[in-house]
């Protein structure tokens, strides 16, 4: 069986087993390394490759990568969230008992102030699942994402003159520091999920 490894971006190989197993033992490839053979669908990490459970090799790459495993459960953490908010928003919209800025915000929320974020929280939640199952729509979903979001913030800004009226300029502040973020958070996520698909992990 002719083995072939990702290690930085690169592809080795073919390695046979044993020479795998030498790699294994000496610390030049560990189980976190995804490998493939003939026959295999995807790519998979050593340590699912039958044969590559060998004394001395390194435990720690049990699973998918790590990064793989945070990004997707935050993913889903932000799906959870997410649809909190919508829940919360689509009760509060029918309260209305004062006249304060945040009700003046609910009052005015139209159909797209709905649609969007949900939308959004679907894309999300396909990024993650996709991520998770090594899937090359990570890539896809992880674009559609930052161009609905992006989409999303500019509604609010320009487009939600509630938006302005809910409070004071450290508020707004605020809010334009946590979108930032969370585009920063998502420019890394797209970068992390093109180097793995480069790698040849994403299938």
């Amino acid at each position: 069986m002719n083995i072939y490894i990702t290690q930085g971006g690169k592809q080795l190989g073919p390695y046979t087993v044993d020479q795998v197993k030498a790699m294994l033992g000496t610390g030049a490839a560990t189980l976190t390394d995804f490998a493939w053979y003939e026959g295999l669908p995807n790519w998979v990490p050593l340590a699912q490759v039958p044969g590559m459970t060998v004394i001395g090799a390194s435990p720690e790459g049990q699973g998918w990568p790590v990064m793989v495993w945070v990004i997707s459960i935050f993913c889903i953490v932000r799906v959870a969230f997410s649809s909190l908010g919508l829940i919360f928003l689509w009760f509060a919209a029918g309260l209305q008992t004062t006249n304060s800025p945040g009700e003046h915000y609910l009052a005015t929320m139209t159909p797209i102030d709905y649609l969007l974020p949900l939308i959004t929280v679907g894309v999300n939640l396909g990024l993650g699942v996709s991520l998770l199952m090594l899937r090359r729509q990570a890539i896809y979903w992880s674009f559609g994402y930052l161009v609905l979001s992006l989409i999303n913030y500019a509604h609010q800004l320009f487009f939600r003159p509630g938006f302005h009226a809910m409070g004071s300029l450290p508020l707004l502040i605020g809010t334009f520091i946590g979108i930032t973020i969370n585009l920063v958070i998502n420019v890394g996520i797209i970068a992390y999920t093109w180097r793995i698909y480069r790698t040849r992990i994403l299938r």
